[in-house]
């Protein structure tokens, strides 16, 4: 038997193509290690850039798996949670910052709230504002509705078209939630694996949602504690507003309607979904397309 004291904590970090905020996110991370033993683990999608050579050079104490294709967000964190071997996992995107105070915030929390089986914490954007995100619902018909064509932001303060980002809910306050931004999920290792990680049919986007959605199954469940914080470059690992972008999560959305609630909704209910998708997905390119078009007018 090895005397090889197991982590306290082990982390996870997918990249792609953002090596520069990779080292921003490891020197926060050695900020906040303090007296925590943590494993860090980095899996490079096939960045071609060399990410894992660039970044050994700062910190050749971090795994690196290097991916020859890219197998997506879930699957490539799936590559080490079952290998993870610290009693909590941390899974967070390469394009933030954490605060110094976050592990010891976070265990503090999971260790004063046994039956809290993952926990989230305060997103903010670079500017310092408030990312909604922080906190969610597992999405509805109607609350993916509101959230594709926008009417959150229309109706900031109506609850009614607010359901996706629980906005009556104060972001300064401890809450149960039921999904976590996948961006930042501080988990029990022991619980992550035995859901099974992520779903791997999510490429991208959808499998945050998927993997909080199947908590409710277990006798635990998830909380947003806001004490403490990341700040997320958002958009720079995936440029957020393109066509791509707005396919790919749209579609997530489609995928996990299609597996939790087949059997709720009529076929023709479904395809009225996949069909709005379509439209939401051509709408906000052309919106795109026009706005950067309107960027290039020179004013007279």
């Amino acid at each position: 038997m090895s005397d090889i004291p197991l982590p306290d904590i082990s982390i996870i970090i997918v990249n792609y193509k953002v090596k520069e905020y990779v080292k921003g996110l490891l020197e926060s991370i050695e900020k906040a290690k303090g007296d925590f033993d943590i494993e860090i683990f980095v899996v490079d999608n096939d960045s071609g850039d060399d990410s894992s050579t660039y970044l050994r050079q700062y910190f050749p104490n971090v795994t690196y798996i290097d991916n020859s294709t890219n197998v997506g967000f879930g699957r490539a964190n799936n590559q080490v949670i079952s290998k993870a071997k610290g009693s909590y996992t941390f899974i967070i995107n390469p394009d933030t910052v954490i605060s110094e105070d976050l592990f010891t915030t976070l265990t503090g929390h999971m260790e004063s709230h046994p039956k809290c089986g993952a926990a989230g914490v305060k997103i903010l954007n670079p500017d310092g504002t408030f990312a909604p995100e922080s906190k969610r619902s597992v999405p509805t018909i109607w609350s993916s509705f509101c959230k594709m064509f926008s009417l959150h932001e229309l109706f900031p303060k109506k609850k009614l078209f607010n359901q996706y980002y629980m906005n009556w809910l104060n972001e300064n306050e401890k809450n149960e939630v039921p999904v976590l931004s996948g961006s930042c999920m501080f988990w029990r290792t022991d619980l992550l694996k035995d859901l099974g990680g992520f779903d791997e049919r999510f490429f991208m986007y959808g499998e945050d949602i998927d993997l909080c959605y199947r908590v409710q199954d277990t006798d635990f469940h998830i909380d947003y504690v806001p004490d403490t914080n990341i700040i997320h470059y958002k958009g720079e690992s995936t440029k957020k507003g393109d066509l791509r972008y707005n396919w790919i999560f749209n579609k997530a959305l489609y995928q996990f309607y299609d597996k939790h609630y087949s059997t709720k909704y009529s076929l023709f209910f479904k395809g009225f979904i996949y069909v709005a998708i379509w439209i939401k997905t051509i709408s906000s390119e052309i919106a795109r397309v026009f706005k950067k078009g309107e960027a290039r007018v020179t004013p007279p």
